[in-house]
């Protein structure tokens, strides 16, 4: 998996990634590619994040995608009596191990909502003897309510950590952004990026694929003035930019500069997501 920034070229950032593929090997525990969230820039300085594409139809490009809704029923989950058995799907550890320090993986039980793969960028973990640990995920096993969760770390368990307690401590987990983030004129920010190709989403084909966080940029846009802040416009075309204030209270979240005025509902704007 890529670690660091990432250097794009232009085959990159036109390629998208399959992640409904026929052929994943049994033992692999995501079907990422790439960190979702990892972050890329090419060679003029534009910045870009690693996203998986939401919905089941086509998403134009010039288009800004926001966090999506925190996940329901994902906060207090216990720890499972149950571990991995086997190292198969590289979790370094087995069976009660798996909640020592090192361990790559560790499995919890779901609540009262189903979750998908990958859905969760972060987890939090609260230990009964005191302390409190957040650790940085690189993907999620999915389940059905009041399933099993493997959950696979980017940042093993400490080496200082107290071995884990099954049914004893609990853990949060935490909305990966980057998963499926939205198409919206609701305000849920933080704001994620802005697409750079067209998706072709279906029910049965899915993709990840890069967004524009920082640098010029082409956007689809309601309204726009030179010079003025750009913000979501939260009141008429999901997913479309425009002039802060227009639909929304001033206290919005702004995220670059308007370099042209908005014609065609299309403007040049300088991103600063990232």
């Amino acid at each position: 998996m890529q670690s660091g920034p990432r250097f794009l070229t232009l085959d990159d950032l036109n390629t998208l990634v399959n992640l409904t593929p026929s052929n994943v090997p049994a033992n692999q525990p995501s079907t990422m590619h790439e960190q979702y969230g990892a972050i890329g820039q090419t060679f003029d300085g534009r910045i870009f994040r690693f996203v998986a594409f939401p919905g089941t139809t086509t998403i134009q490009p010039g288009l800004l995608l926001v966090q999506p809704a925190a996940a329901t029923n994902s906060t207090g989950l216990a720890i499972s009596a149950t571990q991995p058995s086997t190292t198969a799907t590289g979790s370094g550890a087995t069976g009660a191990s798996a909640l020592a320090a090192g361990s790559l993986s560790f499995n919890v039980t779901n609540g009262a909502t189903a979750v998908t793969q990958d859905e969760f960028g972060f987890v939090q973990i609260l230990v009964s003897a005191g302390g409190t640990y957040q650790l940085k995920l690189r993907g999620n096993t999915l389940a059905a309510a009041s399933g099993t969760i493997t959950l696979y770390l980017a940042e093993p368990l400490p080496p200082t950590i107290t071995t884990l307690i099954a049914g004893t401590d609990t853990v949060n987990l935490v909305k990966n952004e980057y998963t499926s983030p939205i198409l919206a004129t609701t305000t849920l920010a933080p704001v994620v990026g802005v697409t750079y190709v067209s998706v072709p989403q279906t029910s049965t084909a899915a993709y990840a694929g890069w967004v524009q966080t920082r640098g010029q940029a082409y956007v689809q846009a309601t309204s726009g003035t030179v010079g003025y802040p750009v913000a979501q416009d939260v009141a008429t075309n999901a997913g479309f930019v425009a002039n802060l204030g227009a639909g929304a209270a001033e206290t919005q979240q702004t995220f670059g500069v308007f370099k042209t005025a908005a014609a065609s509902s299309a403007a040049t704007v300088f991103l600063t997501i990232d």
